[in-house]
């Protein structure tokens, strides 16, 4: 689910809408959590927490080949841009580029052993 949420997440800032709209929180919350990415993560933990594994692999699935879908259409000078000229929001001055790699495979290579570790577990 961390995954599929992030990849949502990211998503929403391609669609030129808020991040907070991807991870499905309220601009409050997500404002409260600033730069709290251990609070966020544990949010999105709780409330996955009771998601049965096929759901989980299901939603995956779906927010994986809905951020492909949105990345297809992106341009180089797209990449270049800042996610506030973006769109996604007003005041970030982070490359859209960075953004995805970032949050994408970066990510992934950031939690496979995580991963691995949890899946051996079932």
């Amino acid at each position: 689910m961390h995954i599929g949420d992030w990849e949502k997440a990211v998503t929403a800032v391609l669609r030129h809408r808020p991040q907070h709209e991807g991870f499905a929180l309220n601009e409050a919350t997500f404002s409260g959590l600033a730069d709290d990415l251990d609070g966020l993560n544990d949010i999105l933990y709780r409330r996955s927490q009771a998601v049965p594994i096929d759901e989980v692999h299901a939603r995956r699935r779906r927010a994986h080949a809905e951020l492909l879908t949105v990345l297809a259409v992106l341009t180089d000078a797209d990449l270049q841009k800042s996610i506030a000229d973006y769109g996604g929001n007003p005041t970030n001055p982070r490359r859209l580029l960075d953004k995805i790699a970032g949050d994408t495979y970066a990510h992934y290579a950031e939690h496979t052993v995580w991963i691995n570790e949890l899946l051996s577990a079932l």
